[in-house]
């Protein structure tokens, strides 16, 4: 039983490394396209979609930290 736990966590490990390692930059672009088109199309005094763009912008950026100190041999 302890068994498949453990190959649960060591799998859900793999798969959350992968994502960080994809997802950097492409969420940024995200967050980056969701704050210009707030401002294009009038939303940018909506709090929500607002905090959307930023989250996705921070998102990315700390994913792309953690690929690179991963990445990193130091």
């Amino acid at each position: 039983m302890m068994d498949k736990q453990e190959d649960s966590k060591r799998t859900t490990k793999r798969f959350a490394k992968a994502i960080v390692r994809v997802m950097g930059l492409p969420l940024v672009y995200i967050g980056v396209m969701v704050l210009v088109a707030s401002y294009v199309f009038g939303w940018s005094h909506i709090n929500a979609v607002l905090f959307t763009g930023l989250g996705f912008v921070v998102v990315g950026v700390a994913s792309y930290i953690i690929k690179a100190k991963l990445e990193s041999h130091y």
